[in-house]
Formats: structure tokens, C-alpha cells, sequence
């Protein structure tokens, strides 16, 4: 009798144990879960900043500005199905439990709450950026720029080379990074082309131009070029550079790729797209 009774109470106990364990489970799962949407929520807040961590977020975890609608729709949709698939697994493992689903439909209704909060305060700070949706109408490269490139020499056109163009500025550390790896990735499999990477910021000096094309182990077929004339200001703002105030470090411009044969182009494109461009150069 005694041992019926001992049995029993082990028994108990056992199940107690198990119950204790799948509440820290329970907690734990909620924790977990909540944490990942205030990250995604905080991403999606500093996608409204108007300073460099702003600009970062868009075009990194976002891709505005810098690659097509398709990946900037895929990356959003990414980032908000991961918390929620995991949410819904999460809710299918336990679901049985009463005071996981009374915890998880309060947690939820609080993560919409500071979802919704962090939109209305963003938007307020500043709209999402514009994407580029205009028509570059631009057939030949003028004559007049007066590039030198990153040795301080004269750069000309020869009109029986392939050559790709794009602008950057050496203190960006947004789009132009990718840019600069693009560059270098299209460079080493198209030895034959001619790579040109113009600096749209007068700061950019032969010896910073220099620099950089050392730090990023550059080929020779990439040229760092830049230009004081008014005639290449001219140009910028035929491809909707705006004049920009370059006592900032931060400068926001559009993305544009030009392939040309000598100073014809035959192509542009508004986003940063690997394989578009490799194909066209194919």
C-alpha cells in the first residue's frame, strides 16, 4: 500500500516536473519571438531616419535606391514573414496550452501596437526614399568632361572599347561599396572591357582616388576618375545629380550604370543588377 502511495507521489512529481519545464518553454518561445519582431520593428523604424544609419538600412536591408522593386518587395516580405512563420510554429506547438494562448494573442497585440507606433512615427520623420522612375534619356558621353583619373592623367575615350560606367563618391558607405564590388567582381571577368568609376564629389582627389583603388585591389582595367569642370557638373545634372551640399558625408544619389562603345552608350540602368549587366556585356 505504502508503495502504491510512493509511486503515485513519484508520478506527481514527474508530471509537475514536465509541466514546469513546458512553461519555461512556453516563456522562453514568447521571449524569443517578441525579441525578434522589436528587432525587425527597430530595422523597420530606421528605415525612416534621415542620417547615415537610415541610408545604410534602406539600401541594405531594403535595397531602395539601389536595386529593382522585385528585391526591395522581396527583402520587406522577408523580413516580416521570418518572425511570423516562427510565430506560427510557435503557436502550433502549444496551442493547447491556456496561458500560452492568452500570452501569445497579448504579445501580439502589443508587437502591432509598437508596429504600428514606429510607422506613424517614422513617416513623420521622413517619407520612404523615391525610387528612380524616370526615363534616363542619355545617348552619347560630351567630349568636354575633362576626366583625370587616379594618376592625375587625362582620361579620353577610345571609341573601339566597351566601356561601363557608374558614379560614386569615396566617403560613401552605401550604395557605393556595392558598386565598387560589383565593379571589381565584372572586372576580373571581362579583362577586356574598360571599368569607370567617376567620383561626382570634388573632394576626391587623385591621391584618395589612388587609395581606393589600392584598398580594393583594383585591376587595371578599372579607372577612378573625377573632374572640376563646369562641363562634367553639367552632365551630373543632366543625370539627376542635384547639387549637393558636400560639406555632409553623407550624400544621397541615384544609381545609374552607362555601357557605352567609346562615348555612344548602347545601355543604362538604374539599379545595381549583376546579372542584367553581365548579360548586356556578354
Amino acid at each position: 500500500m505504502g508503495g502504491e502511495i510512493k509511486e503515485k507521489k513519484d508520478k506527481d512529481d514527474q508530471k509537475d516536473k514536465v509541466k514546469i519545464w513546458i512553461r519555461f518553454a512556453e516563456i522562453v518561445s514568447l521571449i524569443l519571438v517578441n525579441f525578434i519582431w522589436l528587432v525587425v520593428i527597430l530595422i523597420w523604424f530606421f528605415q525612416y531616419l534621415d542620417n547615415e544609419i537610415g541610408l545604410a538600412v534602406r539600401i541594405y536591408c531594403f535595397g531602395y535606391g539601389v536595386y529593382s522593386k522585385g528585391v526591395v518587395l522581396f527583402r520587406t516580405i522577408i523580413m516580416l514573414t521570418t518572425p511570423a512563420l516562427l510565430s506560427l510554429v510557435l503557436f502550433s506547438i502549444f496551442y493547447k496550452s491556456k496561458f500560452f494562448r492568452k500570452a501569445f494573442l497579448l504579445s501580439n497585440v502589443f508587437i502591432f501596437t509598437i508596429f504600428l507606433a514606429s510607422s506613424i512615427i517614422g513617416s513623420k520623420i521622413i517619407n520612404k526614399p523615391l525610387e528612380l522612375g524616370y526615363n534616363l534619356q542619355i545617348s552619347e558621353i560630351p567630349a568636354d568632361l575633362e576626366l583625370f583619373d587616379e594618376n592625375g592623367e587625362l582620361f579620353s575615350f577610345d571609341e573601339s572599347r566597351i566601356y561601363i560606367i557608374t558614379f560614386f563618391y569615396s566617403r560613401c558607405r552605401a550604395s557605393c561599396p556595392l558598386q565598387i564590388e560589383l565593379f571589381n567582381k565584372l572586372s576580373r571577368k571581362f579583362p577586356n572591357h574598360i571599368f569607370l568609376l567617376i567620383s561626382f564629389d570634388p573632394r576626391d582627389k587623385k591621391e584618395r582616388l589612388y587609395e581606393l583603388k589600392v584598398k580594393h585591389q583594383l585591376k587595371d582595367n578599372v579607372k577612378l576618375l573625377n573632374s572640376e569642370s563646369k562641363s562634367f557638373r553639367r552632365f551630373l545634372n543632366s543625370l539627376r545629380f542635384l547639387e549637393t551640399n558636400f560639406e555632409s558625408d553623407v550624400i544621397q544619389h541615384p544609381v545609374i550604370f552607362l555601357i557605352s562603345k567609346g562615348k555612344k552608350v548602347i545601355k543604362t540602368t538604374l539599379e545595381i543588377d549583376e546579372k542584367e549587366i553581365e548579360d548586356s556585356l556578354k
